[in-house]
């Protein structure tokens, strides 16, 4: 019977545990959530397990090339699992850093991917990181690049990235937000073609903007934990079996379309879009467009 309430009849005292809110000491509470949850359970012996083997071998564990070899496997592991044998790799719509995780993995395993669609190409260079955080996205948004700017001592400003990865894990919880906020608006203005005050606004809300610029900034200062610059690309011959589809906003500033050409070149079975009016934003209606028409290529009975 849909659209008909029965009222429950049973004191509450009785109701408690089927609402999902055990009863008692808070020990027990957690006891009782623990027991009933097998993915919270997982969760916490995961953590037990990763604190254990951090301190047992403090050397070997808890290394740069380890940390990026279980991010993998652990993507893996979740396909798995999930019974995907065949996988179409969507690199995160809405955050150029996707592309790169997606590449990550293909070329790892390139053998459980069918195809690929990514948006905005991010190859995690040193030459990439130097052109927004340093010199060459500064020359087109010299305004905003001087608010960025600002936060630093002229001493500090020879390495960007080192200076506000120090400044987002301080122990101030202020000195942290003042250089989330920067980080984040620098990038959230430069994103699309078009200005857009609100995505910057939101951008720049603290808890957010800590977040994005903490992750980002951690995976920059260990240069994306791969084992040579530009190793995307140089291992991108891994990818020959794979169809894929690469959308790129000519006027993206953030990770210039240089790096989809350069992917596409030594990816021959990859299909580039340029969208003529767009900038990085996922937001954008050309890059909508072309990622809608992407999703399309790969449905039964069409090919790239």
């Amino acid at each position: 019977m849909t659209g008909v309430v029965m009222e429950d009849q049973r004191p509450k005292s009785e109701t408690a545990e089927v609402i999902g809110r055990p009863s008692g000491p808070l020990p027990v509470r957690i006891v009782r959530m623990l027991a009933e949850s097998r993915e919270l359970m997982l969760l916490v012996l995961i953590v037990i397990l990763v604190v254990t083997m951090s301190i047992v071998y403090p050397n070997n564990f808890p290394t740069e090339s380890n940390i990026a070899a279980v991010l993998l496997n652990a993507a893996q592991n979740g396909i798995l699992v999930t019974g995907m044998m065949l996988l179409m790799i969507a690199g995160y719509f809405d955050l150029s850093i996707g592309s790169t995780l997606a590449l990550a993995y293909a070329e790892t395993h390139p053998e459980r991917v069918s195809s690929m669609i990514l948006r905005g190409i991010f190859l995690l260079t040193q030459a990439e990181l130097r052109w927004f955080y340093q010199e060459g996205c500064s020359w087109i948004y010299p305004e905003a690049f001087a608010e960025f700017q600002r936060l630093i001592p002229q001493d500090e400003r020879s390495d960007m990235i080192a200076a506000y990865h120090r400044r987002l894990t301080s122990p101030d919880l202020s000195v942290r937000f003042a250089a989330a906020r920067a980080w984040s608006i620098w990038e959230g203005t430069t994103l699309s073609l078009i200005p857009e005050p609100e995505r910057v606004a939101r951008f720049g809300a603290d808890h957010y903007a800590l977040a994005f610029a903490r992750i980002e900034s951690h995976y920059f200062i260990n240069a994306g934990f791969f084992r040579r610059d530009g190793e995307l690309l140089l291992e991108a011959e891994r990818l020959r079996d794979i169809p894929g589809v690469i959308v790129h906003g000519r006027y993206d500033v953030v990770t210039p379309v240089k790096n989809a050409v350069a992917l596409n070149k030594a990816w021959p079975a990859s299909d580039l879009r340029i969208v003529a009016d767009a900038g990085h934003a996922m937001t954008e209606p050309g890059i909508i467009h072309e990622l809608v028409r992407a999703t399309r290529t790969f449905l039964p009975g069409r090919s790239v």
